[in-house]
């Protein structure tokens, strides 16, 4: 995909329709940025690689979250043009051909890293959520935004976990069928012990949180929570982990709708 002299890593891919779209880290321009590349044809071609990034920090861990109209594409990744690393986004609405000016979603005095990035899929498909990992409350937390209108402008970002413990690796997932979103993590206690699995649940499309939970109900050492939606009118929502509980670590997954 990227074929260019330079290394090239964490690609990440979302096929709609006719369209697919194909984002990565290179570092041919000298430092690590954020490429861009469209096939509308099924993958059979691909446009000329566009740099999103294009600034003179560290861009890397891109992901897309692409829905509703196969042209609304965001991408989001780690940037640390400021001096310390924090999630930006950029968006398109039509398939690639343009795209807004890249915005700072974190914004904030901590190293934000890691995000992740999901999109309502269903009518009225303006909806997009992403979730990262903060460093900016003292400990690593996780936090969300949400967007209404396909990735033009975000609400302030809301500190999900929000505890004394670490919490890394989310993961988040929107349901197809209500405004129901969810976010999964790993938490790691501060006072030392096993690490768990916990999630929390927004009921209006990201605006509000509700407690955190925890998933796994052992005392094993339970870590990289996944979400899944299954159907498509999202008539269930499912989270899988690994949990050494038994000795070793093993896959364990709960239905949470």
């Amino acid at each position: 995909m990227s074929n260019d002299g330079g290394s090239a890593a964490n690609p990440s891919i979302v096929h709609l329709k006719a369209n697919v779209y194909v984002v990565c880290q290179d570092n041919t321009p000298g430092n690590y940025q954020v490429m861009f590349r469209a096939s509308h044809d099924n993958g059979s071609t691909f446009s000329t690689p566009v740099n999103l990034s294009n600034d003179t920090g560290t861009a890397i861990q891109p992901v897309l979250a692409a829905h509703g109209r196969a042209g609304d594409v965001n991408v989001v990744w780690q940037d640390n043009t400021s001096g310390h690393y924090q999630i930006m986004v950029i968006s398109t609405h039509d398939a690639g051909a343009t795209w807004n000016r890249a915005l700072n979603l974190s914004n904030d005095s901590g190293d934000a890293t890691n995000p992740i990035a999901a999109a309502r899929g269903s009518n009225p498909g303006k909806n997009v959520f992403v979730a990262w990992q903060d460093t900016t409350p003292g400990n690593s937390q996780i936090f969300t935004t949400t967007s209404t209108d396909n990735g033009r402008n975000w609400s302030p970002p809301i500190n999900v976990s929000n505890d004394t413990s670490t919490a890394i690796n989310a993961r988040i997932q929107n349901r197809a069928s209500s405004s129901n979103v969810y976010v999964v993590w790993t938490e790691i206690p501060s006072g030392g012990g096993a690490s768990s699995v916990k999630q929390a649940t927004s009921t209006n499309l990201g605006q509000t949180y509700g407690a955190a939970q925890q998933v796994n109900q052992d005392s094993g050492n339970a870590i990289q929570g996944r979400l899944k939606e299954l159907g498509s009118t999202g008539t269930a929502v499912y989270v899988v982990w690994a949990d050494n509980v038994s000795g070793n670590y093993d896959v364990y997954l709960n239905r949470l709708v």
